[in-house]
């Protein structure tokens, strides 16, 4: 997917059919089927997103079908599917567009919000009053001690202590404190609740096995599995625990199949020897990390090519494996949904031989289709769409540069707004530009 222009994603979330990109200048963008993204129609381009005035964006996230916004003054709002009071606004109404929660629930209109996080139908948020939940209440998904679906955010009774972090799966959810106490409720069939058993949890229950003698780096929860990235503060470094299902190797430990569950947190072989993990993520069946270096890896499910490895003759791998197309590209962030997967890479001028079509049209290059680089997003793309030459005001160069159509729309219309261009300088580094986007696919 490429991103023109000088405006950079800074975070990239999945519902089960759309996707939300967070741009650097705050502007929201969303795309996919119009059941999660609220539009009139599905759509395989991005659309813009009508922010509430006054509103900047701290951070969203998507469940199934519905969509939740933080800001920067700890406001959340909601739009999206509704069927479960997913959105928690006290009733079971879709939105079409961004919703604030104000007075609904014990969610009061004074509470500062610091973080969100979506389940398949589900919502939970952290503030200094404790954990809210809302939407579906199966399998106890909502730690109120029932199963029944909250159309209003309703407080998580026995969670005094300062939050951390939270990560929500299809039907489980963990939350960390900032002492070190991890706690984990809603559906076990696969032991993903990390308890040591398969009962259903309704309530939040202490995960004894990463509280007090760890800290939580990073956690994530799949349909029915869940990754922690831990610093042991005895000295040992990090390391990434994972329990719950591995029917198709989304947590990578020994055995494999429909009745290969882990019921204890677990550390993960292939992510040890000396890899400094520092994020995880979770798809339905799938897992990625990432490590300090920028390197990814991925295992589970590979049936719609979410792992970015060709793994041909395998429907799945049972071993996190670095991702080969992404090496080199000090990847900085990750983000998995249902069958899909999305890092976030620095800028960089792109080698041609890792595009081998144009990132506008998708027509594949020849001999008479020839690469071109945009010289302000760093893509490559063919003649006929990155045929114009603009001015780029804001890296100090006057003398017009080669770039694509996208990139040449945008620029104009800036530097009609901006003061006479300056003396030409030298050329900046283009490995340091900003951040672009990148879906991981298979290598070719």
């Amino acid at each position: 997917l490429h991103i023109s222009g000088e405006n950079d994603v800074v975070q990239v979330v999945g519902g089960w059919s759309h996707t939300l990109l967070l741009m650097s200048n705050g502007r929201l963008f969303i795309m996919g089927r119009k059941v999660g993204t609220g539009l009139e129609e599905d759509t395989s381009n991005s659309v813009e997103i009508k922010i509430p005035a006054n509103s900047n964006i701290n951070s969203v996230d998507s469940g199934r079908a519905h969509n939740i916004m933080l800001t920067d003054n700890g406001k959340v709002y909601a739009w999206g599917s509704n069927i479960f009071g997913q959105l928690g606004l006290g009733d079971m109404i879709p939105r079409k567009e961004p919703i604030l929660l104000a007075n609904v629930g014990d969610l009061k209109e004074k509470m500062v919000i610091h973080e969100i996080a979506c389940g398949a139908d589900f919502t939970a948020a952290i503030s200094d009053n404790g954990v809210f939940t809302w939407g579906c209440g199966k399998k106890g998904s909502l730690g109120h001690g029932d199963e029944k679906d909250q159309h209003a955010p309703k407080r998580v009774k026995n969670l005094n202590s300062e939050m951390s972090g939270i990560a929500c799966g299809a039907h489980h959810m963990l939350v960390w404190t900032r002492d070190e106490v991890a706690y984990s409720w809603g559906l076990n069939d696969s032991g993903q609740l990390g308890l040591g058993h398969h009962d259903t949890i309704f309530v939040p229950t202490v995960l004894l096995s990463l509280s007090k003698t760890v800290q939580i780096i990073s956690a994530a929860c799949g349909a029915a599995h869940t990754l922690v990235t831990t610093f042991d503060k005895l000295g040992s470094g990090s390391k990434t625990w994972a329990f719950g299902s591995n029917c198709q190797g989304q947590i990578a430990l020994e055995n494999t199949g429909p009745a290969a569950c882990y019921l204890e947190p677990t550390i993960v072989p292939s992510l040890t020897g000396g890899l400094a993990i520092q994020e995880v993520a979770c798809g339905s069946v799938h897992s990625l990390a990432r490590s300090d270096r920028g390197d990814v890896f991925a295992s589970g499910s590979n049936i719609c090519g979410q792992l970015g490895i060709d793994t041909r003759s395998k429907s799945f791998i049972n071993r996190f494996t670095i991702v080969p197309i992404l090496k080199g590209k000090s990847v900085r962030g990750i983000a998995c949904n249902g069958m899909q997967s999305y890092v976030m890479c620095p800028k960089k001028w792109l080698k041609d031989e890792d595009v081998l079509e144009c990132m506008s049209c998708g027509l594949g290059f020849s001999f008479l289709r020839r690469r071109h680089h945009c010289r302000n997003c760093c893509g490559i793309f063919c003649n006929e769409c990155s045929s114009n030459k603009i001015a780029l005001l804001s890296l100090k160069l006057s003398t017009p540069q080669r770039v694509c159509d996208a990139c040449h729309s945008q620029l104009k219309a800036v530097n009609e707004a901006t003061a006479s261009p300056k003396s030409p300088q030298s050329e900046p580094d283009m490995e340091e530009l900003s951040i672009n986007f990148v879906i991981a696919k298979p290598a070719s």
